[in-house]
């Protein structure tokens, strides 16, 4: 947020715009590494969808929004849910079907005593019409305030399931707060930018990636999960082995890269 304007420059819907510069190759520039994530491309390069590759890839590779649910409490783990461990939950219900226990963080974040563990939730967040980006919108908080809402909702009956000693005074908070308000102090966000949308693996969409070395323009190098890279999955280790093999297509090194699309070819 712009402090005293209440412009969010890192929204695609921010009315705001800054003057066009042109940039010369051989001039300004000799290659140009995009880690652009795919679903904003059409925005900041769709003049490349002009190449049958990349338009293929813009229109073959799907993305989804998704939610995210950060809560922290006053006891831990092994109490709110009755077993001894860090859980990680994958395919439970809906909205939050992610649930993993980061209590190794507290360490690194400044909390009173009393704050034992912390948990993330994840989860596919339903797309909905949203106005063209670059327009002003309240859409982002819309999505927020629908993400606040379903967390409401999952803390009230669905979250007993994972935690079957849960109650709201479990939840860190102010202690005039109380009841299902302390959700106010926890952090949740919609992630609906364009840049913030997760690359889905679809069924044959590993045919529509484009490999970090072969855009199919001179001097254009690509990294991001959404690229043809070994994992084809919409993680850090994808995205730092595609950002790997950029960098063998630029300078050659690192000369293996494990788990990369020379393996991928061979086998």
């Amino acid at each position: 947020m712009l402090r005293g304007t209440g412009l969010d420059l890192e929204s695609a819907w921010c009315p705001f715009r800054v003057a066009m510069v042109r940039l010369e190759r051989g001039v300004d520039f000799h290659k140009v590494i995009l880690g652009v994530p795919i679903a904003a491309l059409p925005t900041v390069c769709g003049e490349l969808a002009t190449e049958p590759r990349w338009r293929a890839m813009l229109s073959g590779l799907k993305t989804v929004q998704t939610q995210f649910l950060q809560a922290w409490m006053t006891t831990t783990t092994e109490t709110l849910a009755g077993m001894p461990g860090m859980p990680t939950a994958e395919g439970f219900r809906e909205p939050f079907d992610t649930w993993l226990d980061m209590s190794q963080l507290l360490p690194h974040e400044d909390w009173p005593a009393n704050v034992k563990s912390v948990h993330y939730f994840v989860g596919a967040l339903e797309d909905s019409v949203s106005p063209p980006p670059g327009t002003a919108s309240e859409f982002p908080q819309e999505q927020r305030d629908a993400v606040y809402q379903g967390a409401l909702a999952f803390f009230r009956s669905g979250v007993t399931a994972l935690w079957p000693n849960f109650d709201w005074t479990k939840m860190q908070a102010p202690d005039t707060v109380q009841g299902e308000q302390r959700m106010r102090s926890q952090y949740w966000r919609a992630n609906v930018d364009p840049s913030d949308r997760y690359t889905l693996s679809t069924t044959g969409s590993k045919f529509f990636r484009l490999r970090s070395d072969d855009s199919g323009f001179r001097n254009l190098f690509l990294a991001g999960d959404w690229t043809l890279n070994g994992l084809n999955a919409g993680s850090v280790e994808a995205a730092v082995m595609s950002g790997m093999q950029a960098c063998q297509g630029i300078s050659g090194y690192p000369r293996e890269i494990l788990g990369g699309y020379a393996e991928m070819t061979r086998k």
